[in-house]
C-alpha cells in the first residue's frame, strides 16, 4: 500500500496595498520641520466605523481617529464634526482656537 503525503498549504503574506505610500513603513523619514507622519486608512465594515491611524514619524506612538455618521472620535474623545472644526480649523489655519 502506497501512502500519499498531503501537501501542506503555506499561508502567504497579504499583498501590500499599492495605495499605501512606501514611506509609511519607514521610521525617521525627514520632512520639513521634523519627521514625516505615517498614515493608515481603514474602511468601515459592518458595525465598525472607518478609521485613520496617524503614527509618529520617529517612534511607535499613534492617534486613532474614527469617523462616520457626522461624528469623529479622536483617541477616545467623541464629538460632532462642528465641534472638531472649531478646534482644529483655526489651528490648521495658524490661529489660536
Amino acid at each position: 500500500m502506497i501512502m500519499h503525503m498531503a501537501k501542506r498549504r503555506i499561508a502567504k503574506a497579504p499583498a501590500r496595498d499599492p495605495s499605501t505610500p512606501r514611506f509609511n513603513r519607514k521610521l525617521a523619514v525627514p520632512c520639513e520641520g521634523g519627521f514625516r507622519l505615517r498614515v493608515y486608512v481603514t474602511k468601515g465594515r459592518g458595525k465598525r466605523m472607518a478609521s485613520i491611524r496617524v503614527k509618529c514619524g520617529c517612534c511607535s506612538q499613534s492617534v486613532v481617529i474614527y469617523h462616520g455618521h457626522g461624528s469623529l472620535e479622536v483617541n477616545g474623545v467623541e464629538g460632532s464634526l462642528e465641534e472638531w472644526r472649531k478646534i482644529f480649523g483655526p489651528l490648521l489655519a495658524g490661529r489660536e482656537p
